[in-house]
């Protein structure tokens, strides 16, 4: 039992109502999801079967083609075009999905003649209505070269079931092929593992060869510039001195001699000018001494006084005479004039000897290089001549493809699980659609809300007491019965009015029913209670019998304080609400009765509530869940509130 049921405006969205609706329609989920898991089957079943079949193998992963050298060797060998590493680990996809290799592979394996990768009907027409189609519009069919359409059509079938993979970790190389028929998969698999293995093992081979070939032209050209350079070497030293070495040193030292004795002589040649200017000047004073010291330290020194002629032990200073200072400044004169002369020619002297020296050395040093790169070679040219003799193949495999016992594709289990999500799927599209046209409520919270009523109440014991006569009816109430009908009586009490009005919309307990349960619950109370059903039929006879009247309604039925009354109304008990006087004739029936039941279903109680929708009465609503329209529940409180919901 609940009382004033609100919503919140912001429950836009009832998750509740939404899987109500799905839960209310899983019979038709269910058969679609059947219906996908049959198809998902059937599809398995008549889908051809494709076959996987995988070799794993692995390729020359790159020996070393030549020795491994170190240092300036390794250096030089590169610079001769030694190759001292190589990598070939490289997966070769490109190579197997080639036209070429497809090609060459046709030539083992009669791709053509197999209808997997290749099915042409050289004689299939198109259909009737094609064929008129392409006439009404014109088309003309492009001829296409047949044998370039066959090879298209194998390499496009050829790359669809043709994988490799490369495991990195171990170089490994797995290629796989699909087919129909499983031995023919593992043949395909086992020949392309084996083409490809070959032509590794022809390209290592023509590489070795066009290396040591490559090698053997470098090392005789290696030799050549060996010989040139030896030759180049020996001519200079016939024309040239063979020591260059020691005579640009001896050229160096007497050059260095040389330019010290000119040095010593303009030095002291300098300091015998200002000498022989201050004698001529008459300045002879010690302060002129110790300018002259000071300008030239070289006076004070014993070879300056030897070219003076003075005594080298005195140690004061004496002034020269001015005649012997003139007759030795002119001999400095001529003797500094000698020296830059032999200066010069000594430099000349050295700096072809430095030239020569740079050209005996640059010499030696292509000597050397051509040495060392003819020694790098011979050597490269051995190792690859032995290598070339005996060439181990690395390639290893490590499984051949067998036929495999299943097929890979289609997956049973997997064509059924997608059949199944997809008619899951479907079934969830179908039933909200179904349930968001149906207007119904399937959740008994959107009902409740519909219906606006104060006093909500399940209605699943009181249908006991359906279809039940007057008579029995007041012994069949149970004590559960009880408290719902005291719950509405309540509500009716509540309300001064003496009309009570009872509806059901599309409800298993129509409103006859709750209205002569609740007449006999409250006839005990000694009221007078007239029971009306507008959408109940009577026969003729029955209605006609001689039965006390009030106004225009008949007694059909009365037990104690019960009266059941009907409408006497040719074309019907409900079209008695269409009557200008149907107020007047309601209103007679308050002078005998303490309380008047007015009830009708589904159509009917629109038009009841309708006729006494400007009345203020209790009404009280018959609905049921999944059954009851929407709309028709909104129509209905809102012509008349509703006071009492019994739902079920």
């Amino acid at each position: 039992m609940q009382y004033n049921f609100k919503k919140t405006e912001d429950d836009e969205i009832n998750i509740y109502e939404f899987i109500s609706t799905l839960w209310s329609h899983k019979s038709l989920i269910i058969f679609t999801s059947m219906i996908g898991i049959f198809l998902g089957g059937y599809y398995a079943s008549v889908t051809n079967k494709l076959y996987k079949a995988s070799a794993s193998f692995e390729i020359n992963n790159g020996a070393s083609s030549g020795s491994s050298f170190s240092g300036e060797l390794g250096a030089l060998a590169s610079i001769a075009g030694g190759k001292l590493n190589s990598d070939a680990s490289i997966l070769p996809k490109d190579e197997v999905l080639g036209r070429e290799f497809i090609e060459a592979l046709d030539q083992t394996m009669d791709l053509r003649d197999d209808t997997f990768f290749y099915n042409f009907d050289p004689d299939k027409k198109d259909p009737p209505w094609k064929a008129i189609i392409k006439n009404l519009i014109g088309w003309q069919d492009i001829i296409l070269d047949p044998n370039e359409k066959m090879w298209q059509n194998i390499t496009q079938k050829y790359k669809n079931h043709v994988t490799l993979k490369l495991n990195e970790d171990s170089n490994t190389i797995v290629v796989s092929v699909s087919h129909e028929s499983a031995l023919r998969a593992a043949d395909i698999s086992n020949a392309i593992m084996q083409s490809v293995i070959k032509n590794s093992k022809n390209r290592t081979e023509a590489d070795y060869q066009e290396q040591l070939s490559y090698l053997s032209q470098t090392l005789a050209e290696a030799l050549g510039n060996l010989e040139n350079a030896q030759t180049n070497l020996k001519n200079f030293t016939v024309e040239n001195s063979s020591l260059p070495i020691e005579s640009f040193a001896s050229k160096s030292i007497q050059l260095d001699n040389l330019r010290n004795k000119l040095e010593r002589t303009t030095e002291i040649h300098a300091a015998l000018a200002k000498l022989s200017s201050l004698l001529n000047a008459g300045s002879n004073t010690y302060s002129d001494y110790l300018s002259l010291r000071e300008a030239h330290p070289v006076v004070d020194q014993v070879e300056f006084r030897r070219v003076l002629g003075q005594n080298e032990i005195i140690s004061d200073w004496n002034w020269p005479n001015i005649t012997s200072v003139v007759a030795v400044l002119d001999t400095l004169s001529e003797r500094r004039k000698r020296l830059e002369s032999e200066t010069n020619a000594a430099q000349l002297e050295a700096t072809t000897a430095g030239l020569s020296l740079d050209e005996y050395a640059k010499l030696t040093r292509k000597v050397k290089i051509a040495e060392a790169t003819y020694t790098v070679l011979i050597e490269q040219v051995k190792v690859h001549s032995t290598m070339t003799g005996y060439q181990p193949d690395t390639s290893r495999v490590f499984e051949y493809a067998a036929p495999p016992l299943s097929p890979t594709s289609p997956k049973l289990i997997l064509a059924l699980i997608i059949g199944a999500l997809a008619g899951i799927l479907i079934g969830l599209v179908l039933a909200i659609i179904f349930g968001f046209s149906r207007g119904v409520h399937y959740s008994y919270e959107n009902l409740i809300y519909g219906a606006q009523a104060r006093l909500n109440v399940k209605t699943r014991t009181l249908t006991t007491l359906r279809r039940i006569s007057l008579e029995k009816l007041s012994s069949r109430i149970t004590k559960k019965s009880r408290a719902i009908l005291r719950s509405l009586a309540v509500e009716v009490h509540s309300n001064e009015s003496t009309f009570v009005v009872f509806t059901s919309l599309n409800a298993k307990l129509k409103s006859n029913d709750i209205s002569r349960a609740l007449g006999s619950y409250m006839q005990s109370d000694d009221l007078k209670i007239a029971l009306v059903n507008f959408s109940e039929k009577i026969n003729q006879s029955k209605a006609n019998n001689d039965q006390k009247s009030f106004g225009l309604f008949t007694t059909i039925e009365k037990v104690s304080g019960l009266t059941t009354l009907h409408p006497n109304n040719k074309l019907g008990a409900i079209d008695f609400v269409a009557r200008r006087d149907f107020q007047k004739q309601l209103n007679i029936l308050k002078s005998s009765f303490d309380l008047i039941f007015l009830s009708a279903d589904n159509a009917d109680a629109i038009s009841l509530v309708t006729a006494l929708s400007r009345e203020d009465v209790p009404h009280i609503s018959s609905v049921r869940i999944k059954k009851t329209k929407s709309k028709a529940l909104k129509e209905l409180s809102t012509l008349l509130p509703i006071q009492g919901l019994l739902y079920e």
